[in-house]
């Protein structure tokens, strides 16, 4: 049985005909009425389904032609369609002959059934096939006026929104012709890309994709007639803007292309959002491998400083072999150096948090600017009066500070020697701020709250935009060798993050460079600062000692020291043994020095196994990076002291003396 088709739209009929094929009828399908009707006088089909709105001739002209011809009107004739939907678009269609009256979409089973139904009252001859029309020709004529009139003002209403949309989209929006041709743009295109319409037509997307990204993106609309790709579009000035890329095909009754359409979304916020986040993600990476390393380094300077100190202390009265000790010091002092600021990148330094105010600090910082730099840099600090105390460790913030200054000095310097008018400067700036979710969100880093802000910023020859991105990261220097070890900013970098603070740049190549550096408020009360206490030497007789440490070097330099003051010293090099000696000469033990990272089990179990064996132990915890989280975890171990690798032997019997000093001796 032949089934013939009419529809304008190339993916219904598709549709429409392998549904029908698969249910065993012979499909013919045409792109319109007026080529349905030449198709039905040649081959006449058994039956004929419909569209309503297409070119040429519509569904209802259609049908009157086949009702209105002797040898085609008993072909059953069935309307489907999706624009033509009201009750008298139905009663039209009855009363110009249709068998059936179908609304898209349908389900194929009851589609078919609809269809079988048809054929069957057909074959038995009970499907009404009138001799004319059941109402007149002129009531017919305006009905279907009615309807086409309807059917019109609807499109042309579409056609009003899709322009709307199209002229008003803050998305840029072109039409190409069939050979990829620019057509049309709106104005948000126009304000991408930068051609006006009259540069743009007759112009393909090669000239702002490049003849490549063209060719790519017309190949893959020809295939799967869609596309969809991150792309750099660039502007008629040169301007490269990162977009979001989509393309699709309009197709013609034939199936073929008739228009495409491309849409641009302008990425330039989110790609600045992304990078900043790949970049913090991949300084928190190499912050993890510098505290580790940091770590390793100052379990193996211990050793040597201890060493050369007690050299230095046996040769006094040989001068000749002290030199080569002293320049061994002082390597050894400089690689301590390093690994601190190492760790305080990797936010691994110990703490000590105060609520103070940041404008003292800063003028601290100034005075000592004022003694160090060159007196042509015009030094100036503006704060407002009612700035927020910030929650800070103070030696670490000053370190912050100074870095910042001594980068925007040596910048200066690149300046000062060519231009006489040039009046250099560095301006400190303190504020109180609210970063919201907006700056949240488009700083990564930063978070939501009240800070304050202290802005370090220079009139010097600005940074450029491939050096940014390295800026805080560890040993990346634009210095000669030897000038410096790219450590500063990196571990300004750490220690801001460690107070849940946050860095941001404004510079521009040529512009002076503003870093501001972000601290929370803090609501406690402001706490003035402390003088240091002196160490008083002591001596204590008869105290047992035992260090607990898996490296070899660093238990045989305290035995040394600690003998060497007259200490007795065990030593164990994990928790098994240190709990051997510690059940057998538990009585005479006064203080244990345990290292953290010890194998199988942490330093922190060996501690929990001893205070279970003597609750008021004394224990100094020895380590090379900062054990302040975990130290909020565990409280219930404290109290203990803390003696921060790499130590001198000096170090370690002053802690000794201190803790011993705390409290008299354990009397068993």
């Amino acid at each position: 049985m032949k089934i013939l088709i009419a529809d304008d739209d190339v993916d219904a009929r598709m549709v429409l005909k392998k549904m029908l094929e698969h249910a065993g009828y012979h499909v013919e399908a045409a792109t319109n009425g007026r080529a349905a009707l030449a198709m039905a006088k040649t081959a006449q089909p058994d039956m004929i389904i419909s569209d309503v709105l297409m070119p040429e001739m519509d569904g209802f002209c259609l049908c009157r032609e086949i009702k209105s011809d002797p040898k085609l009107r008993k072909i059953p004739f069935i309307f489907y369609t999706a624009t033509y939907l009201s009750e008298k678009d139905k009663q039209l269609a009855f009363s110009i002959g249709a068998s059936s009256y179908l609304e898209k979409p349908v389900e194929t089973t009851a589609f078919l059934k609809t269809v079988n139904e048809v054929i069957q009252e057909y074959k038995r001859g009970e499907l009404e096939i009138p001799e004319k029309p059941r109402e007149g020709d002129a009531v017919l004529v305006k009905m279907y006026e009615e309807s086409l009139s309807k059917k019109l003002e609807e499109k042309e209403e579409a056609l009003r929104l899709f322009k709307d949309i199209f002229t008003h989209s803050s998305d840029a929006i072109a039409i190409m012709g069939p050979e990829g041709q620019y057509i049309e743009q709106n104005s948000s295109h126009q304000l991408l890309i930068g051609y006006s319409d009259k540069e743009l037509k007759g112009k393909t997307p090669a000239i702002h994709l490049g003849e490549k990204g063209f060719l790519e993106m017309f190949k893959e609309l020809r295939k799967n007639k869609k596309y969809r790709e991150e792309a750099t579009s660039q502007t008629k000035s040169g301007k490269k803007v990162p977009v979001e890329l989509a393309a699709f095909t309009i197709l013609n009754s034939e199936g073929n292309a008739r228009y495409y359409v491309e849409v641009k979304h302008d990425i330039t916020e989110r790609k600045e959002i992304e990078e900043k986040q790949l970049r913090t993600q991949k300084l928190e990476t190499i912050g993890q491998l510098a505290g580790g390393v940091a770590h390793e380094f100052n379990n193996l300077l211990t050793p040597i400083i201890g060493y050369v100190e007690i050299l230095l202390e046996q040769t006094l009265k040989k001068p000749h072999m002290q030199d080569p000790l002293f320049m061994v010091q002082k390597a050894a002092q400089r690689a301590a150096r390093l690994t601190k600021e190492l760790l305080s990148f990797s936010r691994q330094v110990p703490m000590t948090l105060k609520s103070q105010s940041l404008f003292d600090l800063t003028l601290e910082v100034e005075h000592l600017l004022r003694q160090t730099i060159d007196r042509q840099i015009e030094i100036t600090v503006e704060s407002s009066d009612d700035l927020w105390p910030v929650l800070i460790d103070a030696d670490q913030i000053h370190q912050v500070i100074v870095n910042l200054c001594v980068n925007s000095r040596d910048a200066l310097k690149e300046c000062m020697p060519d231009r006489n008018d040039f009046q250099p400067f560095i301006k400190f700036k303190l504020r109180n701020v609210y970063l919201d979710q907006a700056f949240s969100r488009s700083h990564p880093g930063a978070e939501v709250g009240d800070f304050v802000c202290l802005s370090v910023a220079d009139n010097g020859p600005g940074i450029d935009a491939l050096t940014i991105p390295h800026l805080f990261e560890p040993f990346f220097t634009t210095k000669e060798v030897g000038q410096g070890t790219g450590l500063g900013l990196a571990s300004s970098y750490g220690i801001v993050k460690r107070h849940k603070g946050w860095i941001g740049l404004k510079t521009a190549k040529g512009k002076g460079t503003t870093f501001e550096v972000y601290f929370p408020r803090s609501k406690r009360p402001v706490v003035a600062a402390v003088q240091g206490v002196t160490d008083q030497p002591g001596t204590h007789g008869s105290v047992t000692i035992m260090i607990v440490d898996d490296d070899e070097l660093i238990r045989d330099l305290g035995k040394t020291v600690l003998e060497h003051y007259g200490y007795t010293v065990l030593l164990a090099n994990n928790m098994d043994q240190a709990l051997e000696i510690f059940k057998r000469e538990g009585e005479r033990i006064q203080i244990v020095v345990l290292d953290l990272t010890l194998p199988r089990q942490s330093g922190w179990e060996v501690l929990r196994r001893l205070r279970a064996l003597d609750p008021g132990l004394k224990v100094i915890i020895s380590s090379g990076h900062d054990i302040s989280d975990e130290r909020e975890e565990k409280k219930d171990l404290e109290p203990f002291t803390v003696l921060p690798k790499p130590f001198s032997p000096r170090d370690m019997e002053r802690t000794i003396r201190t803790v011993l000093d705390e409290a008299k001796p354990k009397q068993r």
